[in-house]
Order: C-alpha cells, then structure tokens, then sequence
C-alpha cells in the first residue's frame, strides 16, 4: 500500500491480537472510523493512538465495547471540561487585571 497514512485493518488485528469483529463492532459503536483505501479497510494512522488505548482497556481490564463507549464518552467529557476551565480562568484572569 503506497500510502502511509492509513494502516490495514488485517494488519492492526494480526498485531494486537484481536479479531477483525471488534474491530467492526468499534465501528458500529462510532468508536473507530474504518475507510477504505483500495478496497482494504483500514485505519488513519492518526487514529491509531486512540484505537490503542481502547484495545489496552479491553484487554487489561477486560472491558466491552459498550464499556469502551462508556469510558470514551467520560474522557471526552472531562476533556471538554478541562478546555471550558481553561477558557474561565483566562477570561477571569482579564477581570483580575
């Protein structure tokens, strides 16, 4: 494959050791996007940080994919807490001033 921005499904499942039905079921979850690139389905190299940390979870503490969509939806929201935190302590920092 010329292209080195995504990497083959097949290939991620062979890796880490799971079948390519998690990888499906990821999907249907919205939890990974699967794109096709030549008729192989594959995964942005730029996803592969997040898709490693889900398949850490699931197999270190044996979670499903309804956990994984549980714990994922929890981190984006502690994300989004932290950046509006952020945003607040800038804004009262100009009051300060």
């Amino acid at each position: 494959m010329a292209n080195n921005n995504f990497i083959p499904l097949l290939t991620i499942c062979t890796h880490y050791d799971v079948d390519m039905d998690l990888m499906y079921d990821l999907r249907e979850n919205d939890l990974l996007e699967i794109i096709y690139h030549e008729s192989t389905p594959c995964v942005k190299v730029q996803n592969l940080g997040q898709l490693e940390k889900m398949l850490r979870l699931y197999h270190d503490l044996k979670l499903n994919v309804a956990g994984l969509d549980v714990v994922f939806n929890l981190l984006k929201q502690i994300d989004d807490l932290n950046h509006e935190l952020q945003y607040l302590k800038r804004k009262l920092n100009i009051y300060e001033q």
